[in-house]
């Protein structure tokens, strides 16, 4: 049975919710009621937003709304809303929540089988930020040139440069005049080619 706007208002023309048989037709139902409202104001929602004043409730189209409704924001630093979640649990409780309506409630509105793709390509998206945010936290800002994974500077000195351990010295197998040294700050390992017209024959 499909939802719609009468199937929220009972014969004695009062609200009731005893016909509503699955999320489908509460979807289906707030569709109509918004159609509704959208038609009585003409398009323009100052006169809804000035209805819900004088009905002494929350302004949808307040953009201050979440001053006194503190709802969380999409990202991490955002000013838009009150508190931070990250766009990966947002993305879960979606995935949830489509897949509650579409298997536990049996949501059959108009379009469902979108629905349903939308809540696979949800879960495939949620994968990717999820390797995303791991990788984000293997990776290391250089407190001197904020580059990803810097070797040029040595996270341990205050001026970024490396210092060599000298008795770090070692000569990998098969490169004879390549020479390994660590850094004695940060332990980094880098390398000096040297020619062999560099040698001090002495």
């Amino acid at each position: 049975m499909s939802g719609g706007l009468a199937h929220i208002i009972g014969e004695d023309g009062k609200f009731t919710m005893d016909l509503l048989e699955n999320m489908g037709d509460v979807q289906e139902a707030f569709d109509e009621c918004l159609a509704v409202i959208v038609a009585l104001s003409e398009g323009e929602m100052s006169r809804v937003s000035a209805a819900c004043r004088a009905a002494d409730i929350v302004d949808p189209y307040r953009k201050d709304r979440y001053e006194d409704e503190p709802m969380p924001a999409v990202m991490e630093g955002s000013e838009t809303y009150a508190s931070p979640w990250p766009l990966t649990e947002i993305l879960k409780r979606l995935v949830d929540l489509g897949e509650h309506a579409l298997t536990t409630m049996d949501c059959d509105r108009h379009g469902h089988e979108l629905d349903r793709s939308a809540v696979e390509a949800a879960k495939e998206m949620l994968g990717r930020l999820e390797n995303h945010v791991e990788k984000q936290k293997t990776m290391i800002l250089c407190k001197h040139c904020s580059r990803e994974n810097c070797y040029e500077h040595c996270q341990e000195t205050e001026d970024g440069n490396h210092e060599a351990d000298p008795e770090s010295g070692t000569v990998p197998a098969g490169c004879e005049f390549l020479v390994d040294y660590t850094c004695k700050h940060c332990g980094l390992s880098g390398s000096l080619a040297v020619e062999s017209s560099d040698i001090m024959w002495e």
